[in-house]
């Protein structure tokens, strides 16, 4: 009693697309595959410490955006006296499960599931208490492991030295890790009503987001944030007025 779960399938496949193309895919396609398609968009400059003066990231028709997967909802709410305490309670999770996400275009077909932006599974979880002018919400945010790129290869779990970390290493689109770790951060708000009546209502809040502080790891700068927090814990305070 009180609990909800719907469950989605999704499968979607958009025809010419206009969209863009991350950085990371353009520079593997001209320096690693010598796309002829993307090499207009990279100005090489000798002088330059990495070789590259320009990279041009423009509208383009990339032909099918491919995605399917399955969204998740999960919610329960339970009055509070039925273990004759005060107020109720809601508990409430949105789940993603991207099994594919392929961009294609007319020399490629790469799959981005799994890349930050796009990861395996992704899921937010609240709790809400309520009682009379007075709620808190702790919530949390899961990402699972991402990759760096979807093009490159990684040394993550290779034995230095070993035959198959010589051979991947000697491979052009080799990079020395490309799976980052499952992202958990978690947030708390509480909001009191000073006022609440018809037409008029003034609401006190307080947010705490990144509340345990958690650092992210080295790349997470490079693909600005995404499933990472860069700020750290950070704090919100304000008055809601509607008259």
């Amino acid at each position: 009693d009180g609990l909800r779960i719907p469950v989605d399938y999704w499968d979607i496949e958009i025809k010419d697309v206009i969209a863009t193309q991350a950085i990371q895919d353009i520079l593997d396609g001209v320096l690693l595959r010598r796309d002829p398609a993307l090499i207009p968009f990279v100005t090489l400059d000798p002088a330059s410490p990495i070789g590259i003066s320009r990279v041009n990231v423009p509208q383009q028709n990339l032909n099918a955006l491919k995605t399917h997967g399955v969204d998740i909802e999960a919610v329960y709410r339970a009055p509070l006296d039925r273990l004759n305490l005060p107020g109720d309670l809601t508990l409430r999770a949105l789940g993603t499960w991207i099994a594919s996400y392929r961009t294609v275009t007319p020399t490629t077909n790469i799959d981005s599931a799994g890349v930050t932006g796009t990861p395996d599974w992704s899921w937010n979880g609240s709790a809400t208490y309520r009682n009379g002018p007075l709620s808190s919400t702790l919530m949390v945010r899961y990402t699972s492991t991402i990759r760096f790129s979807a093009t490159a290869v990684g040394l993550d779990g290779l034995t230095p030295g070993s035959p198959e970390f010589l051979a991947t290493a000697r491979l052009s689109n080799s990079i020395n890790q490309n799976y980052w770790p499952e992202a958990v951060y978690w947030n708390a708000n509480f909001q009191y009503d000073f006022v609440d009546q018809p037409g008029r209502k003034v609401q006190g809040y307080l947010t705490i987001d990144n509340l345990f502080d958690k650092q992210p790891p080295i790349v997470a700068i490079s693909i600005n944030g995404t499933a990472y927090d860069l700020i750290g814990r950070a704090y919100k305070v304000g008055v809601r007025v509607n008259f």
